[in-house]
């Protein structure tokens, strides 16, 4: 008896130090998308210039950023969701689960589309009526706030599943491919509005983290296994880099099949690596219980921040230099006005945050 109690004692332990590395995850996947729209500028149509000074090497940088940041932080969504579900017997109640999700989600994103990226956006793009009901209004390209409808949505959808994903591994997986299906699907008709069909691709990374936190007893997960699979992921992501690169319809569905693979291996590898990291890296100061409390208001703000470093120095710095003033411009200031910001009860609220005296 008293070595399966030392046992459950070690299982509890690693299963409560997982999660509280969730939280390190989350801030260096914040500062992992700040450093993608840093570096976006040479990827061209992002901005409504062009870059004056090209560059090759930033683009394949931010794609491939692109295949783990926002996964990840999906996966972590979902990890945490089983943890509150099944380990603390909350989010019972559907109505009430999907009323803090829209003052968590939906609030800020009215409030910081209608304050802040329309007006800002309105100065370097020129926003017609149209575009703010297309982008906007109806959320088909609503610039870095797509994530908080795309969240919600699969918070709203995966509840739904809920059972069948718990009892069943290949269930998960059929939902899994299902969705990611639909998902493919409604982007090539251009169809996704409420970005709800990013909806339908996201939500399988929700269902692999809660799938490991359901499994974190079975999985004896080393540093050295997460960067293996960061290794076999970055080797699939060039792989898929030359098949995309084809026109015949074989290597479009190959790319796509492709694109699947490398995202779950990127989420998957982040979220490891990154616990790894936060097992090794245990101190904590200010900074970290700032970023704690502060990275979703850093997050909704910071690509604005951008628009003005861009066109304040675009030619005037090497690429290199230039992704690292924007980094440091929008990470600064963004960080500034969370800190004002989430010392008012009004602007937390809007924000989604907890006002905390």
């Amino acid at each position: 008896m008293k070595e399966n109690d030392h046992s459950d004692k070690v299982g509890i332990e690693k299963k409560s130090i997982e999660l509280q590395n969730c939280n390190f995850a989350k801030n260096i996947l914040m500062i992992i998308v700040i450093i993608y729209h840093s570096i976006m500028f040479w990827s061209g149509d992002w901005f409504s210039e062009e870059p004056i000074r090209s560059n090759s090497v930033l683009p394949v940088i931010a794609k491939w950023m692109n295949t783990f940041h926002i996964s990840g932080f999906t996966l972590i969504s979902g990890y945490i969701y089983y943890y509150v579900r099944f380990e603390r017997n909350s989010y019972t109640k559907y109505k009430e689960f999907i009323k803090k999700k829209v003052k968590r989600l939906i609030i800020p994103y009215i409030f910081v589309a209608i304050l802040w990226v329309i007006p800002l956006g309105y100065i370097f793009f020129r926003y017609s009526v149209s575009d703010v009901i297309n982008s906007f209004a109806i959320g088909k390209s609503p610039a870095q706030l797509w994530y908080l409808l795309m969240l919600f949505e699969v918070f709203a959808l995966f509840p739904l599943f809920e059972k069948l994903i718990v009892k069943s591994t290949i269930a998960s997986f059929a939902i899994v491919g299902s969705f990611w299906v639909l998902g493919v699907a409604g982007k090539y008709f251009d169809v996704n509005y409420f970005q709800i069909f990013t909806a339908f691709c996201f939500i399988s990374y929700f269902i692999v983290g809660f799938k490991l936190r359901q499994y974190s007893n079975l999985i004896r997960f080393k540093g050295t296994y997460a960067f293996v699979i960061v290794v076999l992921q970055i080797i699939m992501f060039v792989i898929s880099l030359k098949v995309e690169a084809k026109d015949a319809v074989a290597f479009k569905i190959l790319s796509i099949i492709l694109d699947f693979i490398v995202t779950q291996l990127g989420a998957v590898g982040a979220f490891y690596l990154l616990q790894s990291a936060a097992n090794t890296f245990k101190k904590r100061g200010k900074v970290y219980t700032f970023l704690q409390k502060s990275n979703m208001v850093i997050y909704l703000l910071h690509q604005q921040i951008i628009y003005f470093s861009l066109w304040a120095l675009n030619g005037r710095l090497n690429p290199y230099t230039h992704s690292f003033v924007n980094f440091i411009f929008a990470f600064s200031v963004s960080s500034i006005l969370a800190f004002i910001l989430l010392k008012f009860r009004i602007t937390s609220f809007v924000l989604g945050e907890k006002y905390e005296k």
